[in-house]
């Protein structure tokens, strides 16, 4: 809950700063610290790219909050197998809301341990997604300052849209700091 209610708050403070004008002062700004979840890189700032599968090897699913005529919140545990380029098992929990017409958004992290181009280590993700006409669209990046072992300085994202598949094929554009 503290998450959800952390993504919220941080997601209006970022808006306020877009849209206001009387806020470009950055001493008027509130400032992020370094270790909260945001990008470390632009895309065209990764020079690789891994091309990997992952398969879902469990997914538990429970509702925490229903009303009649709201949309359903959830929380989703899941565990993954990455294979390919990136060779790696991880955890990720989801927190979903369910809208009346079927439609889903989504945001969760990941924490993938195993290795990357011969390079062991862990690293968290932070995902936010939606799914509309069974399809999952997907935009994940490393949350900075995650990486540990030979994966710290690790910086990366992927975008993709999966259907009911047992396997997933996906391109994750990295570097490392």
């Amino acid at each position: 809950m503290r998450i959800a209610l952390y993504l919220v708050i941080a997601s209006v403070l970022l808006l306020q700063d877009s849209v206001s004008p009387a806020r470009e002062n950055a001493a008027t700004r509130p400032s992020i610290s370094k270790s909260e979840p945001m990008p470390t890189k632009r895309k065209m700032d990764l020079n690789k790219s891994a091309k990997t599968t992952f398969e879902m090897k469990s997914w538990e699913e429970k509702a925490y909050d229903e009303s009649d005529g709201s949309p359903k919140l959830t929380r989703a545990q899941i565990t993954k197998v990455y294979h390919g380029d990136i060779e790696a098992k991880s955890t990720l929990e989801y927190l979903m809301m369910y809208r009346l017409d079927g439609t889903a958004s989504f945001v969760g992290f990941e924490r993938v341990v195993g290795s990357i181009d011969g390079r062991s280590g862990s690293f968290v993700l932070q995902h936010q997604g939606s799914f509309k006409d069974g399809i999952a669209r997907v935009t994940m990046f490393v949350v900075s300052e995650s990486g540990t072992g030979a994966l710290s300085g690790l910086c990366g994202e992927s975008t993709y849209a999966v259907g009911h598949a047992e396997r997933h094929a996906i391109i994750f554009d990295y570097d490392f700091e």
